[in-house]
C-alpha cells in the first residue's frame, strides 16, 4: 500500500505567476483515466481563500471538491505524514528527482546513453575530441596522468589506437611555467595527430555498440514492463477499495434488515413531538439499551465515502422530524431554542461516525467540523418531506396568476 500524502509534478502548466507544478496531495486522489495516464484533481484558479481550502483538504486527507479539473500528473515522491510531505516538497523545489523511485534514475540514465550512442553513430570525426576528456584551459592540468587514465579506463579509451598510446608524454607535458600560449601550442600538436584504427579496435567498437544497444533495447522493456505493473497495482488497489466498500455496505443492508423491526416498535421514528424527542435523548443517556440501539440504527445510516453532511442528513432525519429539529441550533444559544451539541443523540452520532472511520483508516471528524455540518443539515431541513417543492410550486401558481391577472 502506498503512504497517505503523494508528492506530485503537473505535467500540465495549471499553475501560474511563475508557481513550480509541484504540490503535496492525498496517494487516493491519483487515478488512471481511460487514455491510462495518471490524473489527479486540483486547483485552477488560485486565491489566498481556495489555496487555504486546498491545504485543509490535503493535511485532512479529505477528498478533493467535485468541480475541480482532472490534471495529468507524475508521482515525485511519498510521505507517511503532512509535516514529512512538506519537507520533501522544499527539496524537490531545488531537485525536483531527489525522490524519485529507482526506476525514474534507470530511466534517466537510459536517456542518457541513447543521446550518447546518437552521437557515436553521427560522428565519422577522429579528432581528439573523440579520444580525450574535456580539457579546462583556466586550470593547470597534468597530461600524463589525464592520459594514464584514459589507457587505463577501457570505457574512455577503448578507440584510441597504438600510436597514441605509445605518444611521448614530454611533447604534451603541462609545464606551469608555460604560458596559456604554450599549452594552446601544445594542444593543437594532440589535435593535429592522426588516429589510425586497427580492424581490431574497429572490431571492438562495433561490438561495443552493439552491445549498448542491446542493453538499452532491454532496459527500455524493463521500464516499459515496471510501468505497466505499476498501472496494474493502482489499478487493483482502486479494485479492492471498491470491494471493500461494497462488503461494508451489504453488512450494512443486512444490519438495517435486522433492527428495522425492532426500531420502530420500540421508538416509533422520527419522533414528531419536540417532548418525545427530548424524553427519547433523555433515555440514551440512562438507559444502556437504548444507547445501544441507536448506536445500531446510526451504524446503518453511515455513508462514510460520502459527504459527511449526506450522513448526518440521514441520522437526524431519522430521529427527528422536521417540526422537531427545527427547534434547535447547533452549538450557539438562541433563544426559544435549543443546542444539539447538548443532546445525546449528538454525542452517539460523533462517536459512531469517528468509530467507523478509524475502521476503514481514515482521518477522523473534529466537533468543528461536525457541529458545522449539524448546522447545515438544520438549515436545509426546512426542505424535508417535499417542502422544497411545495415551495417551488406555490410560486410559479402564485407567478401564473398574476399573470391572468394582468391579462
Amino acid at each position: 500500500m502506498s503512504k497517505p500524502y503523494s508528492l506530485v509534478c503537473f505535467m500540465d502548466e495549471i499553475l501560474k505567476n511563475e508557481q513550480k507544478s509541484i504540490d503535496i496531495v492525498p496517494s487516493k486522489w491519483l487515478h488512471f483515466n481511460d487514455e491510462e495516464d495518471m490524473v489527479c484533481p486540483f486547483l485552477s484558479k488560485f486565491s489566498d481563500s481556495n489555496v487555504c481550502h486546498l491545504h485543509k483538504l490535503v493535511k485532512e486527507l479529505k477528498s478533493p471538491i467535485d468541480t475541480w479539473k482532472l490534471f495529468r500528473a507524475e508521482i515525485k515522491g511519498y510521505a507517511e505524514t503532512y509535516e514529512e510531505a512538506l519537507k520533501k516538497l522544499e527539496i524537490l523545489k531545488e531537485e525536483s528527482d531527489v525522490f524519485s523511485t529507482e526506476d525514474d534514475q534507470l530511466a534517466k540514465e537510459v536517456t542518457k546513453k541513447k543521446n550518447r550512442l546518437k552521437g557515436q553513430k553521427g560522428s565519422t570525426s577522429k579528432s581528439y575530441k573523440s579520444v580525450l576528456p574535456s580539457i579546462d584551459l583556466t586550470q593547470p592540468m597534468d597530461m600524463e596522468k589525464t592520459i594514464s587514465k584514459m589507457v587505463k579506463n577501457p570505457k574512455k579509451g577503448a578507440s584510441m589506437s597504438n600510436e597514441m598510446d605509445e605518444l611521448s608524454l614530454h611533447d604534451i607535458v603541462y609545464n606551469e611555467s608555460n604560458s596559456e600560449k604554450t599549452e594552446l601550442s601544445n594542444l593543437e600538436e594532440v589535435r593535429s595527430e592522426t588516429v589510425t584504427l586497427s580492424p581490431v579496435s574497429t572490431n571492438s567498437r562495433e561490438k561495443q555498440v552493439t552491445l549498448s544497444t542491446i542493453n538499452e533495447d532491454i532496459q527500455d522493456l524493463k521500464e516499459y514492463v515496471t510501468n505497466s505493473f505499476k498501472k496494474l497495482a493502482s489499478q487493483l488497489s482502486m479494485l479492492q477499495s471498491e470491494v471493500v466498500g461494497t462488503k461494508i455496505g451489504l453488512e450494512r443492508l443486512i444490519k438495517r434488515r435486522d433492527v428495522a423491526a425492532p426500531e420502530h416498535e420500540q421508538f416509533k421514528l422520527p419522533f414528531t413531538s419536540l417532548k418525545e424527542f427530548q424524553e427519547f435523548d433523555q433515555k440514551i443517556t440512562t438507559d444502556e439499551a437504548t444507547k445501544e440501539k441507536v448506536a445500531e440504527i446510526i451504524w446503518t445510516l453511515l455513508e462514510i465515502n460520502k459527504p459527511l453532511n449526506k450522513t448526518l442528513t440521514n441520522i437526524f432525519a431519522k430521529f427527528c422530524s422536521r417540526q422537531v429539529i427545527a427547534n434547535y441550533t447547533a452549538k450557539n444559544p438562541v433563544p426559544g431554542k435549543f443546542v444539539m451539541k447538548d443532546t445525546a443523540l449528538y454525542a452517539c452520532a460523533f462517536a459512531k461516525v469517528n468509530e467507523e472511520l478509524k475502521k476503514q483508516n481514515k482521518p477522523p471528524v473534529n466537533e468543528v467540523s461536525f457541529y458545522k455540518s449539524i448546522g447545515a443539515v438544520i438549515n436545509c431541513s426546512r426542505d424535508w418531506d417535499g417542502q422544497r417543492e411545495k415551495r417551488k410550486k406555490q410560486t410559479i401558481d402564485a407567478s401564473a396568476k398574476d399573470a391572468d391577472t394582468n391579462e
